[in-house]
């Protein structure tokens, strides 16, 4: 494939040591930046999660452990950027969250990683999702193609997508380590325009580790361009610029056809 002329910035990592399900302590963080390193990425933007009544790391914890990790790569004299941000578990309560600044966007922009349940559906994010944009917020969903009510439809993502939703898929997915379906979905989304991002949404060093490399390499043989427009969607959110997206999902039968795959 060409060689990578931009900027390689994950926007999607739990390498906050002990903060939630992701880096267990320090030594761990450091592994997996070291990781990051070796493949060549640029910088990171940290999104422990938010999720009431589980991991509830607001907008200041955040920042206090990022300070602290950022002091220690640079006693270690390991060069690579780190943004702030959050991933949200989207309920009732993230509204007032955001209009509190207990969450907030990725590196202080207008754009909010959120996920949602993994296994049921409501119509009700489509409200979440709109009351985010009316101030001023431009939501993505993390990992959509784990979703099992995605994997059965894609048309599902049409009321997300009305509302300025995003999508950022995981590296994972498209490798096969989240099962099939993920990875078919994955694929669907890239074929199709419908994946905005793409990032390892890492958590340690081994079971889901850091890296993009291998994923990007996949994903150049589904569609060329996708590498460079996410890259530069990434730079984007850093820069907190207006994204350009296809708001319309297309009108394929085989999309609307999909078959639930086994995992």
């Amino acid at each position: 494939m060409e060689t990578r002329g931009e900027r390689m910035i994950d926007v999607h990592s739990h390498v906050l040591p002990g903060l939630d399900d992701g880096s267990k302590d320090l030594e761990t963080s450091i592994a997996m930046l070291k990781k990051y390193m070796q493949e060549g990425t640029d910088g990171i933007i940290v999104t422990p999660h938010y999720a009431k009544g589980r991991y509830e790391v607001s907008h200041e914890m955040m920042l206090e452990s990022l300070e602290t990790l950022k002091d220690n790569i640079k006693n270690l004299g390991m060069n690579i950027e780190l943004y702030p941000g959050q991933e949200i578990f989207l309920d009732n309560s993230s509204i007032d969250l955001y209009k509190n600044g207990i969450i907030k966007g990725l590196n202080g922009s207008r754009y909010i990683l959120v996920e949602l349940p993994m296994d049921s559906w409501s119509d009700s994010y489509i409200d979440l999702m709109y009351e985010l944009g009316v101030l001023g917020a431009v939501p993505i969903l993390a990992h959509p193609e784990r979703y099992r009510y995605i994997q059965d439809d894609l048309r599902v993502l049409n009321g997300l997508i009305r509302e300025g939703c995003l999508f950022q898929i995981n590296a994972g997915s498209l490798l096969g380590t989240s099962g099939k379906s993920a990875e078919a979905t994955a694929i669907d989304m890239i074929k199709n325009g419908l994946a905005n991002f793409m990032a390892s949404d890492a958590h340690n060093s081994t079971r889901r580790p850091a890296g993009l490399i291998e994923a990007f390499d996949k994903a150049y043989k589904i569609d060329r361009k996708f590498e460079d427009y996410v890259l530069d969607n990434a730079e984007l959110i850093i820069e907190d610029q207006e994204i350009d997206a296809n708001f319309e999902l297309p009108v394929r039968k085989s999309i609307f056809q999909m078959i639930r795959r086994n995992i």
